[in-house]
């Protein structure tokens, strides 16, 4: 039986994973609803080397792992699923992510090439940030905003 590293790595070596795929790390079963948000701990991992950091991670945080092809590199990420477009939206704020992931409906973004959040998020954060002051906690940083 094939170590569950191989296992992945075989997954994502399949054409139907070019696009991406999203998947439990026990099991390998595919989640099928909710948003996923990437951890910044698992950036730029891609290769071997990037699987197994992202593996790692995932197995002590959320247990789901994502991945795509992109410009010929096999990118991975450790992931945690949101059951609102809201609450993961907030994450990857907080994750200095520049977008999300719909199970149901595709890629997400919320910032845009020079990492400055869109008009509409921008508002969310805002917002966001007003209900965390109130509570007593700090705000979430915005990368390069202008």
């Amino acid at each position: 039986m094939a170590s569950l590293i191989d296992q992945i790595w075989q997954i994502s070596q399949k054409p139907s994973s070019a696009a991406g795929f999203t998947i439990y790390t026990y099991g390998l079963d595919k989640p099928v609803v909710g948003y996923c948000v990437a951890y910044s701990d698992t950036q730029d991992c891609f290769g071997q080397e990037g699987l197994a950091k992202a593996l790692a991670h995932a197995q002590t945080h959320a247990q789901v792992l994502g991945g795509w092809l992109d410009n010929g590199k096999f990118y991975f990420d450790s992931v945690r699923i949101y059951q609102t477009k809201p609450a993961a939206i907030e994450a990857a704020i907080k994750e200095n992510q520049i977008g999300l992931f719909d199970l149901n409906g595709g890629y997400v973004p919320i910032r845009n090439q020079d990492l400055v959040l869109l008009p509409n998020y921008q508002t969310f954060l805002s917002q966001v940030n007003a209900i965390r002051a109130k509570a007593g906690l700090q705000p979430f940083p915005v990368l390069n905003q202008k």
